[in-house]
């Protein structure tokens, strides 16, 4: 299963292939799925700016790309120690346990130190959807839950950069 499908998404347009020709006996034009990207991904990036990173695609103004291009640093940019212990101070809230202490507690917020902003709070939501168990998620837990979202960020922030480029 791909990530995308693990993550909520929103379902945005369609596109259809004009390319056949339209006479007598021609097939009707291809339709292509609708593209599905997650929610967090689209309140980050604009939804023009993610249908134009796929092969011909429709090309949107080079101010949106760096206006998204903003938002996706913004959003990987690494959170301050003490917003690393909010969240795991939170995250056990909600599971109903005491964090580590105090030695314990600066230990896992820092093997969290090179995760961006959004993958750790969208990783945390992931965490607090799935987790079962009324324990504070070991780190390396945390770590595979925000993974995908850090990966996908670092993705979509490769393409950006590469279509801003075309611009040159």
């Amino acid at each position: 299963m791909g990530t995308f499908e693990r993550l909520p998404s929103v379902q945005v347009g369609s596109t259809t292939d004009q390319s056949e020709s339209s006479g007598p006996g021609a097939s009707e034009p291809k339709t292509e799925a609708p593209r599905v990207y997650p929610v967090w991904l689209v309140r980050i990036v604009p939804e023009s700016v993610l249908h134009s990173l796929v092969p011909n695609a429709e090309k949107v103004a080079r101010d949106d790309y760096v206006k998204a291009k903003h938002r996706i640093e913004l959003g990987l940019t690494k959170l301050p120690l003490e917003d690393r212990l909010q969240l795991i101070e939170g995250v056990a809230s909600i599971f109903q346990t005491s964090v580590p202490t105090d030695g314990g507690l600066i230990t896992y917020a820092e093997a969290l130190e090179e995760l961006g902003r959004t993958p750790l709070r969208e990783g945390a939501r992931a965490i607090v959807r799935s987790h079962k168990w009324p324990r504070l998620p070991f780190p390396a837990e945390m770590l595979d839950a925000c993974q995908p979202f850090q990966n996908i960020m670092q993705s979509v922030h490769t393409q950006i950069m590469r279509k801003i480029g075309e611009f040159k």
